[in-house]
């Protein structure tokens, strides 16, 4: 039950990818462009399915790109992806490792995540 909510919180950001009616080819110039904000919610998209092809290896390599330029979202949500074996080979490890870098850049919801792995 937990992967569920943990997965519906990675979901959230699809909704807005909605709301705000944007296009995947829109995420991935604004993406390229250094947006990481993009990058995540393109990342969604592929994890989704929704306006792309399912792919959950593009999701996670748009994440790393997000994670990996600082941003603590795209850490969380990588940290997931590892958590549930979506994309990469599940490893708890690896998740609790990016929720705690995630924490570390002032993301609540890493750090929970994080103490949760700990216990």
């Amino acid at each position: 039950m937990k992967k569920i909510a943990i997965i519906i919180m990675l979901l959230f950001s699809i909704g807005v990818a909605k709301d705000s009616n944007l296009n995947p080819k829109e995420l991935e110039i604004n993406c390229n462009k250094g947006d990481m904000a993009s990058c995540i919610l393109l990342g969604g998209l592929y994890y989704q399915g929704q306006g792309v092809r399912q792919d959950y290896n593009k999701a996670v390599q748009l994440l790393q790109k997000a994670c990996d330029d600082g941003n603590a979202a795209g850490c969380g949500m990588l940290g997931v992806l590892y958590e549930v074996g979506y994309g990469v080979r599940q490893n708890s490890i690896t998740a609790k490792d990016l929720y705690g870098k995630a924490c570390d850049m002032g993301l609540q919801k890493g750090c929970d995540d994080y103490a949760r792995l700990n216990q």
